[in-house]
């Protein structure tokens, strides 16, 4: 170039184009061929535009705004797209202001909507009415509609307007001077009586145009108002159920909060696991049930939800809630030495993997590389070098080690009891038990029905979440729950609390067997004369246990009651003993009764017999009239036997009232 002194030559490059301009400017270049050459055009691709204006290249310019035209002739308030959108096409559309500034400006991302036939994306700016223009919660001159004209028939709109698989970027002008966090974009909630509501996104102001922006998943009307606690429509999580989860998740959790229905539930987690949204359930604007929790540990974990705002796949709300779920406590059931490592069985010790470093102490030191091996139940640590060099001293037989779990980071520790250590056997014949004791391989080890270990026979009682007691501190101090090991060749007297015992006589069980029994007492429920209690045995017992329990009632006397249990074959309380009496001193206030033991859970409370004075074990009332059939076939007894709460000498009375021929069948018997 530096030989053409005759030119001075400029060189741009348009699209694949090179144009060269002399002086003159002429060209021979124009690739829109709207006759002006592409250097001298500013929008050389657009053949309906040398300057980009306010649309900029490529955008129609109609005098109402960009890639619009007017519904009406001569008027700019009304307007709609100048062409339909395909499914992979983004629009930007926007009104003119009178003064030539902007009014509003939407875009739709490429995917928002793809228009069908004669539709087309309409924009209509809205004065606010004369009630409303004084109203301080309105930050917008006017409220912008978005609609589709011509709508497809078939398309459904919601309630609110026409759902877009992405979000719109809609702006507005502000009112008033505001700061853009204080606003919202708002529009008119069908589902809430017509009262203005945010869609939550936050807005942002636009430098060039003055508007504030935001997004909205809907085609509705839209205006800038004042954001409150009123405006809102953000889910929230208020409470989950149960606030205590298994370690291994398998439990149905329910997540109560609000606005639930405002979007699609695509995204939980619990601490850091996820949730399966798949099997969780929308119930209803207050209600979320999922089948199951994920397995998992920790304490206080938070619980966070994240939708899908009106069914807009890039437009999320999220809601939180701190401390929502812990996971249950770990059990230590039994603890050993294999080889060099530290074995722990329990419960509730969460996934298998590593823990935290400070897991596992023993004697109050880190038992190093602590890790659940088996999910929930068995973990391991390389224990100190001490403990292992005391295993072989002659006392190390007779030490137990106190051990403490903590898998939870930052939760109190659950720590061994000397009835959880577990010791080699010194009998290579032997078998080691569950708690400790060795027998030879063809006895019985005891077993215990929930899962607790067996404490020693000196100190036979295990509260829940104690230590090893003698019977005389449970004496001194009864628990409503409880394990105690028992020796089934000597007879046994249990307090239950403060309101119930269990006794057995000796050889309850074969000889030198020894047996767990599990006490729960729940509270009472309606339709019961007492408490209802659980007594878990591993083993049926030989005989009859005696159970006596405190009626509710203080007054009530042993006729009218009996002493039942839960036949879980029949599903239905069956009377086990009709034949209560007064417990000894100094519980006199209880009334006992023979119960058979059967091998896992026995449910046993006492109930109204709903006919005394007969024998009727299996309780049965076949018309419901509160009256068993085995008092139906005397309908001289019908009335009196309502009434079977009274004491025997109430009873008599009400016979006296009846017929002489029941009065003389009562003396005969």
């Amino acid at each position: 170039f530096k030989q053409k002194t005759a030119y001075e030559i400029c060189a741009c490059l348009v699209g694949s184009e090179m144009c060269i301009r002399d002086r003159s400017g002429a060209s021979d270049v124009d690739t829109d061929g709207d006759g002006v050459s592409d250097c001298a055009d500013a929008c050389p691709l657009d053949a309906a535009k040398t300057a980009p204006g306010v649309c900029g290249c490529g955008a129609a310019d109609s005098g109402c705004g960009c890639n619009v035209t007017p519904l009406a002739a001569g008027s700019c308030a009304a307007v709609r797209a100048a062409a339909g959108i395909a499914a992979d096409e983004s629009a930007r559309y926007v009104l003119f202001a009178p003064d030539g500034g902007i009014a509003a400006s939407v875009e739709l991302p490429a995917g928002a909507i793809e228009t069908r036939g004669d539709e087309r994306v309409a924009l209509r700016l809205v004065a606010p009415s004369a009630a409303a223009a004084g109203d301080e919660q309105l930050h917008s001159a006017a409220a912008l509609d978005l609609s589709l004209a011509h709508a497809d028939a078939a398309r459904t709109p919601t309630a609110n307007g026409v759902a877009l698989e992405r979000a719109a970027r809609v702006c507005l002008p502000p009112l008033r001077a505001a700061p853009a966090a204080a606003l919202c974009l708002a529009f008119r909630d069908a589902q809430s009586d017509g009262a203005l509501k945010c869609f939550e996104a936050a807005l942002e102001a636009d430098e060039a145009s003055g508007l504030l922006c935001g997004r909205v998943p809907l085609l509705t009307r839209v205006q800038l108002v004042r954001a409150s606690r009123h405006t809102s429509l953000a889910p929230y999580v208020s409470g989950v159920e149960p606030r205590v989860l298994p370690a291994d998740g398998a439990a149905p959790l329910r997540i109560a909060g609000g606005h639930f229905d405002r979007g699609v539930l695509v995204g939980a987690r619990l601490g850091d696991a996820p949730l399966d949204v798949a099997q969780c359930r929308v119930l209803s604007a207050r209600a979320i049930e999922c089948d199951a929790a994920p397995a998992g540990r920790g304490d206080e974990l938070p619980l966070e939800l994240d939708f899908s705002v009106a069914g807009a796949a890039d437009m999320r709300a999220h809601a939180a809630l701190a401390g929502a779920v812990s996971y249950a406590a770990p059990l230590i059931h039994a603890v050993e030495l294999v080889g060099d490592e530290l074995h722990v069985r329990g419960e509730h010790f969460g996934p298998a993997g590593a823990l935290h470093d400070a897991a596992v102490l023993v004697d109050g030191v880190r038992c190093a590389e602590p890790r659940v091996l088996a999910a929930d139940a068995l973990l391991a640590c390389a224990p100190p070098a001490a403990l292992l060099a005391k295993r072989s001293a002659p006392a190390a037989r007779h030490h137990a080690h106190t051990v403490a779990v903590r898998v939870h980071r930052h939760a109190a520790p659950v720590r061994s009891s000397p009835a959880h250590y577990v010791r080699r056997c010194a009998a290579e014949s032997e078998f080691r038990c569950a708690d400790g004791a060795c027998v030879s391989s063809e006895a019985r080890c005891a077993a215990c029905a929930s899962g607790w270990a067996l404490c020693p026979l000196g100190r036979p009682v295990l509260p829940a979440g104690g230590h090893c007691v003698s019977a005389r501190e449970h004496a001194a101090a009864p628990a409503g729950a409880f394990d105690a090991t028992l020796d089934a060749t000597a007879p046994f007297a249990l307090a239950i609390g403060d309101a119930a015992s269990l006794a057995a006589a000796a050889h309850a069980g074969p000889p030198g067997y020894k047996h767990c029994v599990s006490v729960s007492a729940p509270a009472a429920a309606a339709g019961f004369a007492s408490a209802v209690y659980n007594v878990s045995v591993a083993h049926e017992w030989r005989g009859r246990a005696q159970l006596s329990l405190t009626p509710l009632d203080a007054s009530a006397d042993a006729y009218g009651l009996c002493m039942a249990r839960w036949n879980c074959d029949s599903a239905r309380w069956e009377c086990v003993d009709e034949s209560l009496e007064a417990a000894a001193a100094p519980h006199g206030e209880r009334l006992a009764g023979d119960v058979p033991v059967r091998a896992g859970d026995n449910l046993y409370a006492l109930i109204e017999d709903n006919c005394p004075g007969v024998l009727n074990p299996s309780q049965l009332d076949s018309d419901g009239n509160g009256v068993g059939d085995a008092c139906d076939a005397q309908s001289g007894l019908v009335a009196a036997a309502r009434d079977r709460s009274a004491g025997n000498v109430k009873y008599v009375a009400k016979i006296l009232k009846g017929s002489s021929t029941v009065y003389l069948s009562l003396i005969h018997i």
